[in-house]
């Protein structure tokens, strides 16, 4: 297990994509966050309203959501694209060979996708800092360690969501489905589906039902340690999922042959 975590380790510092996704969220949060305050102060001038320069902004808030626009997507097309490249060059047939267990092979993709996963938020946090720090000052406010526990509590909702595209690309090993999930996902398109499943139960006269409440898609941008909504059940779901999607990955592969 140690031999194929060390490896898989290495091809993650290796990839090029990986290096090029973790640029690019770099990057472009800290364009967005950089413009995104003098777009505000440029359009208030227009307006004839003052607004005395850019505002401060609480470190807290940058720690509670490090994402800008798309940068969840990004996430989840580099996690497919990681995961699946083992089956397209032919690294998973050869080790295969060698492992005593096949297991190991899915419980070292998943610890490596879930620091993959860190390392890309962290890129977007970094990027979101020196972007803010730029035009504005920073407020180390009393809220930083809810702010903190907002940064994890996103970690292990990503995670979740990247154990599905896991289960498509390493268990049902089509990689078109897990980009697919990834978009889903990532995009929040899955919320049309949410409210079809709320109005179908709403028909059978149960009232007060949100399934939003308990999918890690939609708890990414509702929960929140700062605010303490709904940390209970972001804990639940993510933990859920990974376990859930985890075991069935590990079925699947199990049973399958490795072409």
């Amino acid at each position: 297990m140690r031999n194929i975590l060390h490896m898989d380790l290495y091809r993650l510092r290796k990839s090029k994509f990986f290096i090029g996704c973790l640029i690019f969220v770099f990057g472009f949060s800290m364009i967005i966050s950089l413009v995104t305050p003098l777009l505000t102060q440029a359009v208030s001038d227009l307006a004839g309203v003052s607004l005395g320069g850019p505002a401060a902004i609480n470190f807290s808030e940058i720690l509670s959501n490090p994402f800008v626009m798309f940068i969840p997507l990004v996430i989840f097309i580099s996690a497919v694209s990681f995961s699946y490249l083992d089956f397209s060059g032919g690294y998973i047939k050869t080790i295969a060979g060698l492992a005593r267990r096949r297991i190991d092979l899915i419980t070292s993709k998943f610890i490596v996708i879930a620091l993959h996963n860190l390392l890309l938020m962290l890129a977007a946090l970094i990027g979101c800092t020196l972007g803010a720090v730029i035009v504005r000052p920073i407020v180390f406010d009393v809220a930083i360690m809810a702010g903190i526990g907002d940064f994890f509590l996103k970690w292990l909702l990503v995670t979740a969501g990247t154990s599905i595209l896991l289960f498509f690309t390493n268990g049902v090993k089509v990689k078109a489905l897990g980009i697919i999930a990834g978009v889903l996902i990532g995009s929040g398109m899955l919320s049309l589906a949410y409210l079809g499943i709320n109005s179908a139960v709403s028909a059978t006269g149960i009232q007060g039902f949100d399934i939003m409440q308990y999918m890690p898609s939609q708890l990414m941008n509702t929960a929140s340690v700062v605010n303490g909504t709904l940390v209970a059940n972001a804990v639940i779901a993510g933990i859920v999922m990974v376990a859930l999607f985890y075991t069935l990955t590990v079925i699947l592969f199990q049973k399958r042959d490795i072409k």
